[in-house]
């Protein structure tokens, strides 16, 4: 005989209640996954029903439901609600806490208990230990309204009486003779009963579908083989009379004989959860349930945040087979820019789906996530653009300085087995970013500040406390202000590196509007900030000659503004702030480095961007993309020379000087081997502006075979000064009027005979000498040429010595003091 899945009966001994009790929680789904839909227009996560065994209808108003036995933290019914004479109401227990809506949901897990209390707090009914829910969509019963007994019923019955059949069997899912995958030509698919199947089923008690939807048995029975000669998702599942049925089995067969680049996404559920005029997400629907906003004025269905059930798969490329199948939900996300035809969507898993998280790591520059939720993105306000234009910008500074930063993964997109284009794959910047990026972090306050036209903020998680406190202490005026209260709960480290690129960007939908803050919830908790929809920066809004550091200054007694302003009266992170900028733009915010990354994500998105702008607009010609690319790098190349502008003129620094850091040629850089007053610095050449009368300390982090000593050459009212310094870290004050400063990482080298630097001796070329400084006494030098012949030798009692040179050339010095045969040699290679 065949093996069959089993499941148990559950009868009383897990069920409690008074012989005289009134209300009974009667049946119960901890999973819904479509099975009914609430007054939200949602799919609630999970739902209680309850009965009333009396002859007389009976008020719940005051009566509370909840997961646990205390019941001060029980969820409490507000409204006055009647459930009738032997009659039902449904609670959704769905974390939305209005109306009829708990704010907890059912663990689908096995352990559960549901506690019902009357408006006294007694208890006044129960079921504990609940067993692990065998499959989404089964609700667990009373065998008879308010009996003792529980089953599985094979349909659940919601406001209805539980009569219908039970089983204790959940059928097996059937066999698919294909992977899912990509496949360049048409391929036929069989479809087979497992070992497990009982003994009554027959392939004919095999359903499926090729439109994305659920099989049920009013869908087509299978036969024969399937021939799939398109992109064309399958869902199977067996179907037989008294046995408890499984969601489907979902499989997506990409057919396509060009070859694609990007990550591929497929995503499939059922087509009236897209395009019904009711309840389609995807549409401006009836405008009966619809919303006004995001620029609409109308009641459109897509201005909804509602949730539809879907199956996903992710191909990391077009020869692997899916590294994530699941059941999750989606939503529509975005504001204005849900107007667009393709729509930014949030894709959600939950352990009630049957995976807790999306178990892959979509992002190389963050491998080690537990992701939760995860957003495609339209690229918002860029849509028609260079459609990666918020990526490129968070990934100016991204995964370089100390950044909350959305990651970026462009990928293709299968809706229902249609080619949707490219959408980006980013982190959200909810509690579900904090979740992925450290550590399962999960006690924290959250806020968020949007909404350009009328300023909200909103309490995502957490309270208000800290919040508060923060808000307190910088509102106060400026002389008052207690800034070690505020380095204390304030990471403003990251906030620096966060309006340092929110000013170089010229973001002007901030910071009215795109602000997420969060702290960890303990005693030394500090607030970062996490960037986000960065759209209107790079010119969609402002011109490169835009002052955004007196657009964020502008309002002292602006909230939005006031952390910043409060800030930058403090003369430390004042300091901090501009030396740093400077620093970013002669590395990373260089045009170098910024057209660097623009460069690099074209090149990743360039091969598909043909089918996708044919898609969307009807024509696979770049010209106008590639228009797009060129006017944001134009717009980076002019960008710099105002900002140090800016930056002089703000903070009285007066005329900037030209600095270049460069490391040896043709040497395997690696970021950080340098570092620029203890920056670390991403490029092999650094080419920037700086300030005078300022100490510089640089710093050679990288290995100290290759780099052990410094030449800098400073230019100074047209005369030029090459000094060597003998050290891996060195500390240099720029000289005054200075208008041109070079630091070069060297290695020199000793000869034979001489293996020991002397510390504090410097060497600087002018046009006709070497300047040899910070002698011992009884210093014997002699200089060769490259040709072995001796130029100068002499013996000195002197600090320093003046060494004339005829021309230019590379010239090699050794140093001895006294009799000592150790000393050292270096190589001079005057202007």
């Amino acid at each position: 005989m065949k093996k069959q899945i089993a499941l148990y009966l559950i009868f009383s001994l897990f069920a409690s209640h008074s012989i005289n009790a009134k209300i009974w929680i009667n049946e119960f789904m901890q999973s819904n996954v479509d099975g009914i839909i609430d007054d939200l227009r949602n799919f609630p996560d999970s739902w209680v029903e309850l009965y009333n065994d009396s002859d007389s209808g009976m008020s719940l108003q005051n009566w509370s439901l909840s997961d646990q036995a205390d019941y001060t933290k029980a969820w409490k019914i507000k409204e006055n609600t009647t459930i009738p004479a032997h009659g039902f109401v449904l609670i959704y227990c769905d974390k939305e806490a209005l109306g009829m809506h708990t704010d907890f949901r059912l663990d689908s897990g096995k352990g559960g208990a549901i506690y019902l209390f009357n408006s006294n707090g007694d208890e006044v009914d129960s079921v504990k230990s609940i067993p692990k829910q065998p499959a989404p969509n089964i609700a667990w019963g009373r065998m008879g309204d308010g009996g003792n007994s529980w089953a599985y019923f094979i349909e659940a019955t919601p406001n209805k009486s539980n009569t219908g059949p039970v089983s204790d069997q959940l059928l097996p899912a059937p066999v698919f003779s294909h992977k899912e995958g990509i496949y360049k030509n048409a391929i036929n698919l069989t479809l087979s009963l497992p070992e497990n199947a009982p003994a009554e089923a027959t392939l004919s008690n095999i359903y499926y579908t090729l439109d994305g939807s659920e099989p049920t048995s009013k869908s087509t029975a299978y036969n024969n083989k399937i021939v799939l000669s398109k992109t064309t998702p399958v869902k199977a599942k067996l179907i037989v009379s008294g046995y408890l049925v499984d969601r489907a089995v979902n499989r997506s067969y990409i057919i396509s004989s060009r070859e694609m680049t990007l990550p591929i996404i497929s995503l499939n559920l059922d087509p009236k959860y897209l395009w019904d005029d009711e309840f389609g997400i995807y549409v401006k629907g009836n405008g009966v349930y619809g919303k006004t906003g995001n620029g609409s004025n109308d009641k459109v269905n897509w201005n909804n945040d509602w949730r539809r059930p879907m199956n996903v798969e992710y191909f990391p490329s077009s020869n692997d087979t899916s590294v994530i199948n699941q059941l999750g939900e989606l939503r529509i996300a975005g504001g204005w820019s849900r107007g667009h035809a393709l729509k930014s969507l949030i894709l959600y898993t939950n352990k009630r789906f049957g995976e807790k998280r999306f178990d892959y790591r979509f992002f190389l520059t963050k491998p080690d996530q537990e992701i939760k939720s995860i957003m495609l993105r339209n690229s918002g306000n860029d849509f028609g653009n260079t459609y990666f234009r918020d990526a490129a910008i968070q990934h100016f500074m991204g995964n370089k300085t100390n950044l909350d930063y959305q990651a970026y993964q462009p990928a293709i997109i299968y809706l229902n087995g249609e080619y949707y284009g490219i959408e980006n794959l980013r982190e959200r910047t909810n509690e579900d970013y904090v979740f992925a990026n450290y550590n399962g972090l999960e006690e924290i306050d959250m806020i968020e500040k949007l909404n350009a036209e009328n300023v909200k903020i909103e309490l995502k998680t957490g309270d208000w406390i800290a919040y508060d406190e923060l808000m307190a202490e910088i509102m106060k005026p400026l002389n008052q202000i207690d800034y070690e209260k505020i380095l204390r709960t304030v990471d403003t480290d990251e906030f620096m590196n966060y309006m340092i690129l929110e000013i170089f960007i010229a973001n002007t939908d901030f910071p009215h509007n795109n602000v997420i803050l969060w702290r960890p919830r303990t005693d030394t908790g500090k607030w970062r900030f996490i960037v986000k929809d960065t759209d209107f920066g790079l010119g969609i809004s402002q011109e490169p000659t835009h002052n955004s550091l007196t657009y964020n200054l502008e309002s002292a007694t602006d909230k939005n503004r006031r952390l910043f302003v409060a800030l930058m009266s403090y003369t430390p992170f004042k300091e901090e702030f501009y030396d740093r900028f400077m620093i970013y733009m002669g590395d990373i915010l260089s045009y170098k480095g910024t057209s660097h990354v623009i460069d690099s994500i074209q090149q990743i998105i360039e091969p598909e961007m043909p089918s996708h702008r044919n898609k969307w607009r009807g024509s696979q010609n770049l010209t106008a993309w590639y228009e797009e690319i060129n006017k944001i790098k134009t717009w980076c190349s002019k960008r710099n020379d105002y900002v140090y502008n800016h930056l002089a003129s703000q903070f009285g620094l007066g005329t900037l000087l030209q600095m270049t850091i460069t490391s040896p040629a043709g040497l395997d850089y690696r970021p950080g081997n340098i570092t620029v007053n203890e920056i670390p610095i991403q490029y092999p050449e650094f080419n920037g502006k700086y300030y005078r009368n300022k100490e510089l300390n640089i710093q050679w982090k990288g290995d100290p075979a290759v780099v052990n000593a410094w030449t800098v050459s400073a230019t100074v009212l047209g005369r030029t000064t090459n000094t060597t310094y003998y050290d891996r870290d060195i500390s240099y004050v720029v000289p005054d009027k200075c208008s041109k400063l070079k630091f070069t990482a060297i290695h020199y080298q000793s000869t034979a005979l001489d293996k020991i630097p002397l510390p504090g001796i410097t060497i600087a070329t002018h046009e006709h000498q070497v300047v040899i400084s910070g002698l011992a006494d009884a210093s014997i030098l002699t200089l060769f040429d490259m040709t072995g012949r001796v130029i100068y030798a002499g013996s000195t009692h002197e600090d320093t010595v003046y060494i004339p040179l005829k021309q230019k050339g590379v010239y090699i010095l050794k140093v001895r003091v006294g009799e000592q045969s150790s000393g050292m040699t270096t190589l001079i290679q005057p202007l």
